[in-house]
């Protein structure tokens, strides 16, 4: 998995500070639980439900962005929302993939294949 988000120099986006890549994500246990727990809900093939269920989980979002790239709070505020939206789908994908593959693609039974 290859991640990327570009940094501008403040909220104006028009001019780039730097351009962040990750190769993998950095999830804090308690982040991953809450995401996992909270992932029942959304289908990030509709971009509307990924934009609320993003909006909802904000703090979680926020704290998988700056551990992942090493980002700061000042520096979030200078990342386009079409990028950080496009970036959290690809954290869920990924969270349902790896939930998927230890449970054999089951959730208390039930198939959990909505990526």
């Amino acid at each position: 998995m290859k991640l990327q988000l570009t940094v501008y120099t403040d909220d104006s986006l028009t001019d780039v500070n730097r351009v962040v890549e990750a190769d993998k994500l950095k999830i804090p246990y308690k982040v991953a639980m809450y995401v996992i727990q909270s992932l029942d809900n959304v289908n990030l093939n509709d971009t509307d439900d990924t934009i609320k269920f993003v909006a909802k989980n904000i703090d979680q979002v926020d704290k998988i962005i700056k551990s992942t790239f090493g980002l700061t709070d000042s520096e979030l505020e200078c990342i386009d929302t079409g990028d950080l939206v496009d970036t959290a789908k690809e954290i869920y994908r990924w969270t349902i993939g790896k939930v998927n593959s230890i449970s054999g693609g089951q959730k208390n039974g039930v198939a959990t294949t909505k990526i």
